[in-house]
């Protein structure tokens, strides 16, 4: 028996689908399981075909070449040719699919016959498109974005109605998945992640200074970080208002990720004249250093299909600041991962007041609880563990497409 694990992008790209990507095979190469990973090139022609990284092989789907008549049905166009690349994969019947993208969910579902196929979908597609047609600027870029919701709408719900199993990081995006696709509650599984723990642990002082320097914050700094994709749902543009509305100027923000909004962060911060104060680094490879040098977490987003980055950030000792969900102004997992004041704070989305407040509060307790929140993430989140949900659905849950 082999996994495949199908999704629309992998490494070198980043981000949360990347991320529990590699996780997830390199746990079960350590299991001695046969993996294989198909993904797309995201029109990156640079890239190879077929390799082999880490003990894991990856295929890729060649996305460039689609005419540019075709854009506005680039949805369709995109999973067309993941559906042609599918039919042609060596993928047997009772292998184990684990699909994280509803164009290639779709595409097994319509390529091949697959007994033990689970789609864990991370959020409702279109409802994160209608975030950034609303929020964007730009009148053709709102005008396409609104020409393709119609597409996205239909090939995510085909992917929810006919995958075999439906899974999601938390119970929250349970409720949701479920309400919204009109779903017996019972057909959507909760399978929780898990976070590398070597990979994220807790810096010694002499490291975590170490770091600081190489970086240019001394350390005297009270470093508040966000690891995120700079994206209109993260809601970043908030955090900037309140490290301006905050007097104290030792207290530094770090964004970690890129993204759209990269270009309106940085005319705030400019008008704010808070460069000293506030760095873009753009995404890197090595974020595990920026979580180890920094002393508070936050991300307020207001659409979360899950969140790695609260547990990657918990396990090197950072207390999270975070918005609570309040369905449908904010619909996040943060209230079932930031379960206690020890681990961080919640706060609405929107209120400055709030945050600045959960910010101070974040740093003067940040050194006392970075024991139990590592702790906390170790007791309750591991790939294993994942995996072995996902088998434990196949062996004890209902097939919904069977009913």
């Amino acid at each position: 028996m082999k996994v495949w694990i199908v999704t629309n992008a992998y490494l070198p790209e980043k981000g949360g689908l990347v991320s529990y990507t590699r996780n997830i095979a390199l746990q079960l190469l350590r299991e001695g399981k046969e993996v294989e990973i198909i993904t797309s090139n995201l029109k990156n022609t640079s890239l190879p075909s077929y390799e082999e990284m880490e003990g894991v092989k990856v295929s890729r789907i060649d996305y460039s070449g689609v005419p540019k008549v075709l854009k506005p049905f680039s949805p369709l166009a995109y999973y067309y040719r993941t559906l042609k690349f599918i039919r042609k994969c060596d993928i047997k019947k009772d292998d184990v699919v684990i699909s994280r993208f509803y164009t290639f969910a779709l595409a097994v579902v319509k390529g091949k016959n697959v007994n033990k196929h689970i789609f864990v979908t991370p959020l409702i597609a279109t409802k994160l498109q209608h975030i950034e047609a609303k929020e964007t600027k730009y009148f053709f870029k709102k005008l396409y974005f609104y020409f393709i919701l119609p597409q996205l709408a239909l090939l995510d719900k085909l992917a929810i109605k006919h995958s075999p199993f439906v899974g999601v990081l938390s119970r929250s995006k349970q409720e949701e998945v479920a309400s919204y696709y009109r779903l017996k509650r019972n057909d959507v599984f909760v399978i929780p992640p898990g976070v590398d723990m070597e990979r994220f642990r807790v810096a010694s002082t002499e490291e975590k200074n170490e770091l600081r320097s190489k970086l240019g914050y001394s350390a005297e700094d009270k470093i508040v970080i966000c690891v995120s994709r700079l994206s209109s749902e993260k809601n970043l543009e908030i955090i900037i208002h309140c490290i301006n509305a905050i007097t104290d100027k030792t207290i530094k923000l770090a964004f970690v990720g890129d993204g759209d909004c990269e270009k309106g962060m940085e005319e705030l911060i400019i008008q704010y004249k808070l460069q000293d104060q506030i760095k873009l680094w753009g995404a890197r490879q090595n974020v595990e250093d920026y979580y180890r040098m920094a002393d508070v977490f936050i991300l307020p987003s207001k659409y979360e299909g899950f969140g790695h980055v609260y547990l990657e950030a918990m396990a090197c000792g950072l207390p999270c600041i975070a918005a609570r969900s309040n369905p449908p102004i904010t619909t996040t997992a943060s209230g079932e991962i930031i379960v206690n004041d020890r681990l961080g704070v919640l706060v609405n989305y929107d209120s400055k007041e709030e945050i600045v407040s959960a910010i101070d509060y974040c740093l003067n307790t940040a050194v006392e609880n970075q024991s139990y929140r590592r702790q906390f993430v170790q007791d309750n989140y591991s790939w294993r563990k994942h995996y072995n949900d996902v088998e434990r659905i196949f062996l004890n849950g209902t097939n919904k497409t069977k009913q």
